[in-house]
């Protein structure tokens, strides 16, 4: 289903292969996690790379801790179950080991306890971590890239059903997820978003998105996402120049350079042709045409924490790639928008150095340059 060779061509760009990188895949209960970190692990063999993968679940507490009647299920399995510090503690070991190996205390779950096994330690060695909750705090600092996959609750019921027959019959599986696992996994999701804060999302869901032509009835929509003055700036910077906005003002805005075949507007829309997100493309320079730049990047914000803008910005960069041909992208975020600058590094542009300041009626802005190469 994913497109591996893509996948790892993303993480080798962005990770130091002198430095024993790890490597996590984050995501719920059956949402393909292990069948990920498994292709992965082969292609990076493949590449001559000598890999250590590492089960979440194998560094557990024994019952007694992570099943406390004192505490609710839910609480118990996200506050409870892991052992956070050991975990730490033999990532900076393996990074910064003198040895050429290191023993590894990992969850008997037959016997309830604990054995060692030993995992050689290589120079080209690089660490994958696969399992739930890999972006919360207790793993600050611990991750040097980090794909998180995102499938619907449903979905993964149905896959838990089949897989976790060790629990009991269906609907044990179903009062055990319902009790214990999706709770805590829908606190996660509440508090770190973490479909939004990866590296790479690798999306299941249902609604999946797409990018169209823009319409001339998009513009409603899209405008009556921009709830206050700031976020109008950090949008369209001072291109428009009045709040609030009317049904209209993008249709008006765009009105002078529709119609050239070196501005093409785009909405992203899910299934039922729902306009869900937003953007443009254009071409920056009469005489260059392998250099696009995007612009009044935009998601629902009723959407946003899942990944989803980042979904669209994978859309828009396989658009100006494939259709236009371009061989680099450019676009601009102001110095006051941590969130998009966060998103934009998260697909791969980076900072050039280059700062501009945009005096405006709210005020004057430090805008950063950002590029991402295609080739």
């Amino acid at each position: 289903m994913w497109d591996m060779k893509n996948i790892f061509h993303n993480i080798m760009k962005q990770i130091d292969t002198n430095n024993i990188p790890v490597i996590g895949i984050d995501g719920l209960g059956g949402a393909g996690k292990s069948t990920i970190s498994e292709t992965l692990c082969k292609k990076f063999q493949d590449n001559h790379y000598h890999i250590i993968l590492l089960h979440i679940d194998d560094f557990i507490h024994v019952r007694e801790v992570r099943y406390n009647s004192a505490y609710p299920e839910w609480q118990c399995y996200y506050d409870l179950q892991w052992r956070f510090d050991y975990f730490s503690n033999v990532i900076n070991e393996i990074k910064n080991s003198k040895k050429d190996y290191i023993d590894i205390e990992l969850y008997d779950k037959d016997n309830d306890t604990y054995f060692l096994q030993r995992f050689a330690i290589q120079c080209n060695t690089i660490v994958i971590v696969e399992g739930v909750f890999l972006q919360r705090k207790e793993f600050n600092n611990i991750f040097d890239y980090m794909i998180y996959i995102d499938v619907p609750e449903k979905v993964r019921l149905q896959r838990v059903l089949k897989r976790d027959t060790y629990i009991g019959d269906e609907q044990q599986i179903i009062d055990k997820y319902e009790n214990r696992y999706f709770p805590a996994e829908r606190r996660y999701m509440e508090e770190y978003q973490p479909g939004n804060n990866g590296d790479m999302l690798l999306s299941e869901k249902g609604e999946n998105m797409k990018l169209r032509n823009y319409r001339r009835e998009d513009s409603a929509t899209i405008c009556s996402w921009i709830q206050d003055e700031k976020s109008l700036y950090q949008w369209s910077a001072d291109r428009i120049g009045k709040f609030p906005l009317m049904g209209d003002d993008l249709n008006k805005d765009y009105e002078p350079v529709i119609s050239s075949d070196r501005f093409i507007p785009l909405s992203a829309v899910d299934e039922m042709d729902n306009v869900v997100g937003h953007l443009f493309i254009r071409y920056p320079n009469e005489t260059d045409n392998e250099t696009v730049r995007f612009g009044y990047v935009i998601i629902n914000p009723a959407i946003r924490g899942g990944g989803k803008g980042k979904e669209m910005l994978h859309l828009a960069i396989e658009y100006a790639r494939n259709e236009l041909n371009a061989s680099k992208i450019t676009l601009g975020v102001f110095a006051n928008n941590d969130n998009a600058r966060y998103c934009y590094e998260a697909v791969g542009f980076q900072p050039v150095g280059k700062i501009e300041t945009y005096k405006m009626a709210i005020g004057e802005w430090e805008c950063i340059e950002m590029e991402l190469p295609l080739v």
